[in-house]
């Protein structure tokens, strides 16, 4: 990025005003044309990003693995409300 402060520098220093103009106009063309790459190399990101996820295709044994840990996570939440559901049983036993 360039220094405000050089760039004002730069103008001060043109002696003519064609050469201030062209000093201008170049600063212009370089200025759109960081812009216009900046537009560019994202959209070139979002597509790899895209043409990657497309090229996914899990292995078997990601699919396997994938089945355990949600028959591992349903174990968990029936565990889970069998303990929620004792503290009730053991007031309503007091009782």
């Amino acid at each position: 990025m360039v220094n405000g402060n050089v760039t004002v520098h730069l103008f001060e220093e043109a002696s003519d005003a064609r050469t201030l103009r062209l000093m201008s106009d170049l600063f212009c063309e370089i200025s759109f044309l960081i812009v216009d790459v900046g537009w560019q190399a994202k959209e070139l990101e979002e597509k790899i990003s895209i043409a990657s996820d497309a090229h996914y295709t899990p292995s078997v044994m990601e699919l396997e693995l994938e089945t355990r840990l949600n028959h591992l996570t349903d174990n968990l939440i029936q565990k889970q409300a069998q303990v929620m559901q004792k503290p009730k049983m053991l007031q309503e036993v007091a009782m």
